[in-house]
């Protein structure tokens, strides 16, 4: 069922109303659940977003004092009914929820300068790991922020360095996002400012660390990443979500872009311009994390100035505002 109402109103009602949505979303699909969770920065909560109506209920609520309003990305171990949430505090945590009892059953605490942009569950080849794309600011500066993938080994509960900087020949600047893709992992690169043919997903052995180039404005063919939004900054590289049965991923590009890449070749299509237009020049779309239902072949996108969740259809690439806050968009 589609409704058609004014876009700057809460939708499906004003009730649990985002505030400020992180760079992660998760479908929950374990037995007798059809649903998306996504957590909420300034409440420390993470929503139940109901499928069919787009009704948010409180999920689960964080603890302020492990948190102080600072909820960032969440993934989940359906086998394990677990759930992990990354705090960016002072302390930097991981946190471990229990989904069965809903109870915080342990926390974990990493280095004082990472700060985690993407996690996914790996259990490829015998691993049983969380592995987290984290970016490094040294000394809190404002340079570009290096960035490494993390392994959290969900045995021991342990952390280990799989990919740094370090000895690599391909630099990974402010990644936003992780994906599992059999033995290894895609991750973005490419910082806020600076030269857009620095935007790139980049493959990470999964056993060796070892990175290559999956995808650049000078790796494969079709559109180009980069251009810039209105208010000149140079557009970043996103969520990622993949489909290793059709051979692609897709990507967000903030400022409004979707794009599809090829996996085997790097070629980049735009699937969807997802831009909308809005009176102060200096807002932009800001489409974040990407994940597909892939039994009904949709999509749902998180996007952070309008407070919303969007469904677009893969097959006829329409979109429609699953839920929303209200605001002036």
């Amino acid at each position: 069922t589609v409704r058609q109402a004014d876009v700057k109103s809460a939708f499906p009602d004003e009730i649990n109303q985002f505030v400020w949505l992180p760079e992660a979303i998760i479908l929950d699909q374990r037995v007798g659940r059809n649903h998306l969770l996504m957590s909420d920065h300034d409440k420390d909560i993470i929503y139940s977003i109901d499928l069919a109506t787009g009704k948010r209920s409180e999920f689960l609520k964080v603890n302020d004092d492990d948190c102080s309003n600072h909820l960032e990305g969440i993934t989940l171990d359906a086998i394990n009914n677990k759930l992990y949430a990354y705090c960016d505090t002072t302390s930097k945590l991981l946190l471990e929820y229990n989904l069965i009892s809903g109870e915080l059953q342990a926390s974990y605490t990493l280095d004082a300068y990472t700060t985690v942009k993407g996690m996914a569950i790996d259990r490829n080849g015998g691993r049983n790991q969380l592995v987290l794309i984290a970016n490094l600011s040294i000394n809190m500066s404002n340079e570009e922020e290096l960035s490494a993938v993390y392994r959290f080994d969900l045995d021991t509960k342990t952390f280990s360095t799989l990919s740094s900087n370090k000895n690599q020949l391909i630099p990974v600047v402010e990644s936003r996002h992780i994906v599992v893709d059999g033995d290894r992992y895609l991750v973005t690169t490419g910082a806020e400012s600076g030269d857009a043919d620095t935007r790139k997903i980049i493959s990470i052995d999964a056993l060796t660390g070892a990175r290559s180039v999956v995808s650049s404005n000078a790796v494969g063919t079709g559109d180009l990443f980069g251009g810039t939004v209105p208010n000149g900054w140079i557009v970043v590289l996103m969520g990622l979500h993949v489909q290793p049965q059709i051979g692609r991923v897709l990507l967000n590009e903030l400022g409004g872009k979707l794009f599809s890449i090829d996996l085997a070749t790097g070629n980049r299509t735009l699937f969807k311009d997802l831009s909308y237009v809005k009176p102060n020049a200096d807002q932009y779309i800001l489409n974040q994390d990407i994940v597909v239902d892939e039994n009904t072949n949709v999509a749902y996108i998180d996007e952070q100035y309008r407070q919303s969740i969007l469904i677009i259809d893969l097959e006829t690439q329409e979109k429609v505002i699953l839920s929303k806050s209200k605001n002036d968009f």
